[in-house]
């Protein structure tokens, strides 16, 4: 199936729009910020479309909630890391993942999850001007990471089950 320009945008701001709803409205206080389950939804997105789409819908839908939820001052960064995860997520989910048993599917997650720990904590650091303050917020982006990966294996299994993936073209 072809796709034109119009329903590349609409499928965009159909992601941009759940990847924000998710962030918004789902926050869990963890030190220096909130969680969230936003990065299930990048990784999905990313792993039905591709690493362009993950990169614009993870970091402009998780930008936009750091704005409108008063954590404005992580907006650039949020850009910049949710973006990178969505773009890592969409380069391993190229890979053919035929089943929940695809050690591509894990490592797409995996990888995902990781940058987030990693970019946040050292943001945290570089704005609080302390590793120490930067490593407080770690073990929520953990506990975070280790959520949005069951939430999307959950979703993205009954997805699949469902052939919506082929709906999508790479």
């Amino acid at each position: 199936m072809k796709h034109n320009q119009t329903y590349h945008i609409a499928i965009y701001g159909l992601g941009i729009a759940i990847v924000f709803i998710s962030t918004m409205f789902i926050q869990i206080p963890i030190p220096l910020g909130y969680a969230n389950l936003g990065n299930c939804f990048v990784f999905l997105f990313a792993m039905f479309l591709n690493e362009k789409a993950g990169f614009i819908i993870g970091g402009v839908g998780s930008a936009l909630a750091d704005l409108l939820s008063g954590w404005s001052m992580w907006a650039i960064p949020t850009f910049f890391l949710k973006g990178l995860m969505g773009y890592l997520v969409g380069i391993i989910g190229k890979k053919e993942v035929t089943s929940l048993h695809s050690s591509y599917l894990l490592l797409a997650s995996l990888i995902g999850t990781l940058e987030g720990i990693i970019g946040y904590t050292l943001v945290g650091a570089i704005i609080y001007h302390s590793l120490p303050t930067g490593l407080m917020q770690a073990p929520g982006l953990i506990v975070e990471g280790i959520v949005n990966m069951v939430a999307f294996y959950i979703i993205y299994s009954a997805l699949n089950a469902g052939k919506v993936k082929q709906l999508f073209k790479r």
